[in-house]
């Protein structure tokens, strides 16, 4: 591969995962937000206001961030084995999916973390794959 195609696909991967993690940031806030950030939603006026919408910024960032840092995992690791094989393929990217979520939370029991997401992504990869694999 060359510099610049690996390049755009760290970074395609990296503001993809962000975005993705700034939607699921906004679905999954919908659901639990007030209930997790200590809002008082009973009161208004402008600083119950700024509180709130201060607060749900700041959890739809962390969100973003997470994602992006995940993406950005992923795409370390998965592009010199892609350099390495040759092309894409499900065990790149099940590898790579799993290390990335490991990397994530370190604390976590490796298998477990390594297997759910490795197979998870893994299988989106063979799903967006077929046929060339």
């Amino acid at each position: 591969m060359e510099r610049t195609k690996i390049a755009m696909k760290l970074t395609m991967m990296t503001v993809g995962s962000a975005v993705f993690g700034f939607g699921m940031g906004i679905f999954m806030g919908s659901f639990e937000y007030n209930m997790t950030m200590g809002i008082d939603t009973n009161r208004g006026g402008w600083s119950q206001v700024r509180q709130h919408y201060f607060g749900y910024w700041r959890f739809l960032k962390k969100q973003s961030l997470h994602f992006a840092r995940f993406g950005l995992y992923i795409g370390l690791i998965e592009v010199p084995m892609e350099i390495i094989v040759g092309k894409p393929n499900f065990l790149t990217i099940g590898f790579a999916g799993g290390m990335a979520a490991w990397l994530q939370n370190i604390r976590a029991p490796f298998i477990a973390t390594f297997l759910g997401s490795g197979g998870f992504i893994g299988g989106i990869s063979l799903y967006m794959n077929r046929g060339s694999d």
